[in-house]
């Protein structure tokens, strides 16, 4: 199962796919959830700019993870 995700400065990654009980949409397969992606970035008013989402599997999500750039260690 997938999720499709954003990655947000303050809070992190958030899902955007949501149910109206505000439970998480899960998408069989990667490709499934990438085609949702594309065809959600299609009717933008810019098609062709590369999307914020994506994809990762469910078990590897966590709500708020941030990632931390270090930066070069010259020691």
């Amino acid at each position: 199962m997938y999720v499709i995700v954003v990655d947000t400065m303050c809070d992190g990654w958030q899902a955007l796919e949501r149910d109206e009980h505000g439970n998480l949409i899960f998408y069989a397969t990667e490709e499934e959830a990438n085609k949702e992606i594309m065809d959600n970035n299609a009717v933008r008013d810019e098609p062709d700019e590369e999307p914020e989402e994506f994809v990762v599997p469910y078990e590897d999500y966590i709500e708020g993870r941030k990632t931390i750039y270090k930066g070069k260690n010259d020691a």
